[in-house]
């Protein structure tokens, strides 16, 4: 059987059964460790932003309430 060319950007062949039972131990912690963390930054990253956004809107609207000194055009 004849394996087609993988396409750059789809990655590889899909890794055999039990690749992980060769593996050494130590290995598997340090991914398993690197996907807790990701799994654990990630959502705070998100309400960190959610928040950036909240607060930026607020600002905003509350300078749109005061002068800013600039007359816009077309007002009297």
């Amino acid at each position: 059987m004849v394996a087609a060319a993988a396409h750059p950007l789809r990655g590889g062949p899909p890794p055999e059964r039990d690749v992980l039972r060769g593996a050494p131990w130590w290995g598997v912690a340090a991914v398993l460790a690197g996907a807790v963390l990701v799994g654990w930054w990630l959502p705070l990253v998100g309400w960190t932003l959610a928040g950036f956004v909240v607060l930026d809107v607020l600002l905003g609207l509350r300078r749109s309430g005061t002068t800013s000194g600039v007359t816009p055009p077309g007002a009297p």
